[in-house]
């Protein structure tokens, strides 16, 4: 009795206490039950409309995937439009400044908090499933479908609506004004509607091809599935950190778990890759993932760019005594040139695993498209550098004077300079009558990243002018990453242990 009793108080330990707090004003509220209320009736009269319709005695072998079908759609629609704005609309709520909720006052870690919102918003997709499945039972009476299928489409569509509910907790977390909160949540929404007819082409083709053939058919149907699968569930651990990491306090380092899961994330997917790549003798899945992964990374240079450059104690008295460790720890500690830096080492390690995997392998092929895309990506990695590095120095040299740019606008002062350096130009060359259809016209467009795609014959110069740009902006911002460098030291104490007269002198004026 008493083994049972530590094992209980244990688990009721473990039981996330968000999750009792969201089920509990799921249930006391009127949203849920509505729902659900709503969703039975439309089921009972569309699964009457399918029973009286049919007549036993003609009864086609297509019927029951035909109700199936139409029941999973409803299924999906409900659970990826309805339970994603319920879980998000709460979370932007309590993320609000003019209310102040648990999370702010709460001994919860910030992942727990998310991790809360996830499990109680995947309760009430099960709980609208587990309501789905007599009606699910019925289609398998009339025929037309099998056991495998339904299971495999259900789980399909469970799959998405997880996706779809870390994409709503993501854009609730982010810390952005209500109106520009409100686009972001618009835009969601959107973009959930929007993915619904794919997904459901995609459902009424894997029914039509059937999941017998599919079991039959062995790793060339079930691989891509599963690798498939696997990705998105990378994706949503990203979202799951990037949210976690936008309610955690400013004074921790919360960029660490960010840094971490990406480099975990980026090997995992080059060992995918590489043997996927090796299976089919072709570059090209290798090469893709490369194109993502750098692409993350671009984005991860802007935001380090846009992170602070001191830290606070907290973080501080993390940092190791000996030089050794904090050279091992200095890419994953928040810190703008932390940030930059880490970014530069993961794309050049990134590149080099590329470039052997391509020497490596020389017989595999490669389509001639990847090989210009390469180039492409180089640049555009120059570009975000260069973007990125000359926005610091503005803000460090020019703007950022009493304070008039904080760090956190870095990735705005670079985003306007893109536009800037892209239309003003177009518009000197407007005036000065210069005919843009010439091939020597493209001098004009040498810090516009997007006139690579259309002076696609001379990407080597652009190339050339976004690496030359890069270095020198580099140089202009070494002064300042160097500080930063020898800034990275442990928090010591105005009055340490080893200055005791000091201590003294202070107790002497307070008293």
């Amino acid at each position: 009795m008493k083994n049972l009793r530590t094992v209980w108080a244990r688990t009721n330990d473990w039981l996330n206490p968000i999750v009792v707090k969201e089920l509990r004003q799921a249930v006391q509220g009127r949203f849920v039950l509505g729902l659900l209320i709503l969703f039975l009736l439309v089921a009972v009269s569309v699964m009457w409309g399918f029973i009286m319709s049919v007549d036993p005695d003609s009864l086609q072998t297509d019927t029951g995937r035909e109700a199936f079908f139409f029941f999973w759609s409803v299924l999906l629609v409900t659970c990826l439009l309805f339970i994603p704005g319920h879980a998000g609309s709460r979370l932007t709520a309590e993320c609000a400044n003019d209310n102040t909720d648990l999370m702010f006052i709460t001994t919860l870690k910030p992942a727990a908090i998310i991790r809360g919102k996830m499990v109680s918003a995947l309760i009430l997709v099960i709980l609208i499933y587990s309501a789905c499945l007599p009606f699910v039972t019925l289609t398998y009476l009339l025929r037309g479908i099998d056991i495998l299928s339904i299971f495999i489409m259900l789980g399909f569509s469970l799959a998405v609506v997880v996706c779809g509910i870390q994409v709503a907790i993501f854009l609730a977390c982010i810390p952005v004004s209500k109106g520009l909160k409100s686009a972001l949540n618009l835009a969601g929404l959107l973009g959930m509607l929007s993915m619904i007819p794919l997904m459901i082409e995609m459902a009424s083709g894997m029914l039509r091809f059937g999941f017998s053939g599919m079991m039959m058919s062995g790793w060339n149907i079930w691989g891509p599935i599963l690798t498939m699968l696997g990705f998105m569930l990378m994706g949503v651990g990203l979202l799951f950190v990037l949210s976690t990491a936008m309610i955690t306090p400013s004074s921790a380092n919360r960029a660490a778990p960010i840094r971490i899961y990406i480099n975990a994330i980026s090997l995992l997917g080059f060992v995918i890759a590489a043997a996927w790549s090796r299976s089919l003798r072709q570059h090209e899945p290798l090469v893709m993932w490369c194109i993502v992964c750098i692409g993350l990374l671009c984005l991860t240079l802007l935001a380090g760019a846009s992170e602070r450059d001191r830290l606070g104690p907290r973080v501080a008295r993390t940092i190791p005594r000996r030089l050794a460790g904090r050279i091992l720890v200095f890419l994953w500690y928040s810190g703008s040139a932390n940030g930059i830096c880490w970014s530069l080492v993961s794309m050049s390690l990134i590149l080099a695993g590329l470039y052997f995997w391509l020497e490596h392998y020389p017989h595999f092929r490669l389509d001639s498209d990847f090989n210009s895309i390469l180039v492409y990506l180089r640049a555009f990695t120059c570009y975000f550098l260069s973007y990125s590095l000359t926005a610091v120095w503005l803000r460090e040299n020019i703007l950022g004077r009493h304070r008039r740019i904080r760090p956190g606008l870095t990735w705005v002062v670079a985003v306007l300079l893109m536009i800037v350096l892209s239309i003003l130009p177009l518009l000197t060359a407007f005036f000065l009558d210069v005919e843009l259809e010439q091939s020597e016209s493209y001098v004009w467009f040498l810090a516009n990243p997007s006139a690579m795609l259309w002076y696609n014959r001379h990407i080597d110069m652009f190339l050339y002018a976004s690496g030359i740009w890069a270095v020198a902006a580099l140089a202009a911002n070494l002064p300042w990453m160097m500080r930063q460098i020898l800034q990275f030291q442990p928090y010591q104490r105005p009055d340490g242990p080893d200055d005791p007269p000091a201590r003294a002198d202070r107790r002497l004026e307070i008293g």
